[in-house]
């Protein structure tokens, strides 16, 4: 689901809910319990491990829009790009870097597009915000 369509993020979740039980009764007590203990950790961002999980899922998205053709990207992913895995890398450095060096390789992509980068900034920044 695109993170700008948030709309839709509470029916994804419910699905997500409903299927991460259907896996705990399949898979018994033990195993069931463990990872649905695991999949909200993750949705919860309670461990270190979740929150470097997230912050490793929201980099991903980064790098697969900075492969693709730029004239896939949508007018929200602009911005998005320049912000959109910060909250989850700040905790730590390393992330923190290796986001820097995508949102820089994005603004690049971004620029040498013919997009307005500095117009791209400010939208971004009254995004982020929000």
């Amino acid at each position: 689901m695109p993170a700008f369509e948030k709309q839709r993020k509470a029916d994804v979740l419910n699905a997500e809910i409903a299927g991460i039980e259907q896996i705990k009764q399949l898979l018994g007590d033990t195993t069931g319990k463990e990872i649905s203990d695991l999949w909200h950790d993750c949705e919860n961002l309670s461990s270190p491990e979740a929150r470097f999980v997230k912050a490793l899922d929201r980099l991903e998205v980064r790098l697969q829009h900075n492969e693709a053709d730029i004239s896939t990207w949508n007018d929200a992913e602009y911005p998005r790009s320049l912000f959109a895995a910060d909250k989850f890398c700040n905790f730590d450095k390393s992330l923190k870097e290796l986001n820097e060096m995508i949102k820089a390789e994005s603004s690049e992509k971004i620029a040498d597009s013919g997009k307005d980068l500095a117009e791209v900034k400010l939208e971004a920044e009254k995004l982020r915000k929000e």
